[in-house]
């Protein structure tokens, strides 16, 4: 019978998974992968473009010559895709297998936690119960994927192995598919192996650097084969030759960031830790020092400080609030959690005691000092439990849902036909193309794309297929109650939102997700041209 609590767990994390995954509708990249997964149906390869419409960021800088995207490896639209054909071509049948292998993490988890913790079951699952995981395993990007991949590499660290044939076929295939969903992190995953093994195992090194090469080689070749892109993203790191005093203030800005952030959503409470550490070298330091030479927490915080330093000095932050770029590493986000577990295991003898201060980590925020300090920027509730679980059993109205009803109940549309929507926002261009890009031709703002970008679209494409992507459009639809300043168009509808953010309703960091609130925010208008 042990397995029954194990199994309640599992069902518990389900439960939460797979709940009105239709909700809330598709963010930008969610879309996007969305519209990958439709085109790789269709086509047999992602491509940007489905014979009706074009989905282009920034002059087509995510895409090689052929609209062929290459900004990251395919394996989130290969399961978006599956994800379709099996559970239906719409939002909740694109995020199901996504969410299943979120909870598929449950298991290697719980293995390397047997050993480790009181409740191990209980301790995986309240892990992956934690807000800011829950948002990461419910959408339907490339999360999930690291989330399970990278906990499996933790137990085959963790695990010892019979046959070395095994382990590093093992270790060879969790290395590719890592590069194959996000080579950033595998790369950080790649370099924390090397220092671990340079530490704890020198025996193992040549081993998992041969799988990590094969991982990092079968990424290269995916990349040298689609060739360039149109164009490059503008990096921080580019500034150390040419200004490397302003890099360094960047980098340090970055790290900042990091640990702020990492603070703020609840996976590093700062105040904990270092209670915990406080405890421990104080009351026992000789679990101290078992811990600090297993290999779970040493793995993960060698992993956890090479992503953020590495982060840092590639992409330091994002914004003028200066974020850090939480959806780089959710599987740290998991792992820093599963570590500071491992910790309090260590410093708390009674059960029932480790078991209440593991739940109250996660319901709330008041050992994270963001909470106490209030960084810029950031609103830090005292726990993140009910709005982010209440967009979950109750959620609410989107003005997606008005704006999507009007145009695709409009009685001269039909796929027929090649009526124009212009999203004035970029970021809702794949909005708009995931939800009724079958019958309408969707494009973004007024501007004409680069010669290089328009060059590539017109020998793909064809000349008359441009031509309909940028046509007076029909429809426009403005985030924001203030309309369109120009004329020719009327205002169709104005959809309050109770988001301050509506396109961005589904983002999954803490740190920039937009919950409804009271008030008057930006919402929706939706515009139809006057002749």
């Amino acid at each position: 019978m042990r397995w029954i609590r194990p199994a309640l767990a599992v069902l518990l994390v389900a439960v939460v998974y797979f709940q009105r995954l239709d909700r809330p509708p598709l963010w930008e990249d969610e879309a996007y992968t969305g519209i990958q997964a439709r085109n790789l149906l269709h086509h047999g390869y992602p491509t940007a473009y489905d014979g009706r419409n074009v989905v282009l960021y920034e002059n087509g800088i995510q895409l090689n010559r052929d609209l062929v995207p290459e900004e990251a490896p395919w394996a989130q639209y290969y399961l978006g895709a599956l994800s379709l054909a099996v559970f239906g071509d719409d939002a909740a049948g694109l995020r199901v297998l996504f969410a299943l292998t979120g909870l598929l993490a449950f298991f290697p988890l719980y293995a390397v936690l047997k050993s480790r913790v009181k409740y191990p079951d209980l301790i995986a699952a309240l892990a992956l119960l934690a807000p800011q995981v829950v948002l990461f395993q419910r959408n339907a990007r490339y999360y999930p994927i690291l989330i399970f991949l990278y906990a499996a590499l933790v137990w085959h660290v963790c695990s010892d192995f019979r046959s070395a044939r095994v382990r590093f076929a093992a270790a060879a295939a969790i290395m590719v598919l890592l590069f194959q969903t996000h080579p950033f992190a595998a790369a950080g995953c790649a370099g924390s192996l090397a220092l671990f093994c340079l530490c704890f195992r020198r025996g193992a090194l040549a081993g998992y650097l041969a799988a990590s090469g094969i991982g990092f080689l079968s990424w290269l070749t995916w990349d040298e084969l689609l060739g360039p892109t149109l164009g490059q993203t503008p990096r921080s790191y580019a500034l150390i030759a040419t200004h490397f005093s302003l890099w360094f203030q960047t980098f340090l800005a970055g790290l900042r960031a990091a640990v702020v952030d990492l603070d703020v959503v609840g996976c590093l409470p700062t105040l904990l830790w270092l209670a915990v550490l406080a405890l421990l070298i104080v009351r026992n330091r000789a679990a101290l020092r078992r811990l600090l030479h297993d290999p779970l927490p040493a793995f993960v915080v060698m992993t956890l400080a090479i992503h953020t330093v590495a982060s840092a000095a590639l992409f330091c932050y994002e914004g003028d609030a200066r974020y850090a770029v939480l959806r780089y590493m959710p599987h740290l986000l998991v792992f820093a959690l599963v570590a500071l577990f491992v910790a309090l295991d260590a410093a708390i003898d009674a059960k029932w005691a480790y078991l209440l201060v593991c739940i109250a980590a996660v319901a709330c925020n008041l050992a994270a000092l963001s909470y106490w300090v209030k960084p810029r920027e950031r609103s830090v509730p005292a726990s993140w439990l009910a709005p982010v679980y209440s967009e979950i059993f109750h959620p609410p109205a989107s003005p997606w849902d008005t704006v999507l009803t009007r145009l695709r109940s409009d009685p001269a549309i039909s796929p027929a036909h090649d009526q124009a929507v212009m999203a004035l926002l970029p970021t809702a261009q794949g909005v708009l193309i995931f939800y009724a890009g079958d019958l309408y031709v969707v494009r973004t703002g007024w501007e004409l794309p680069s010669k290089d970008c328009a060059d590539a679209m017109i020998r793909v494409m064809g000349e008359e297929a441009c031509r309909r992507i940028y046509a007076q459009p029909e429809w426009i639809v403005n985030v924001g109650l203030e309309g369109f300043a120009g004329g020719g168009y009327v205002t169709a509808a104005l959809v309050p939102s109770d988001r301050a953010r509506p396109v961005d309703g589904a983002r999954p960091e803490l740190t920039r997700h937009s919950f409804a609130q009271p008030g008057t925010n930006d919402g929706l208008t939706l515009l139809r041209r006057a002749d």
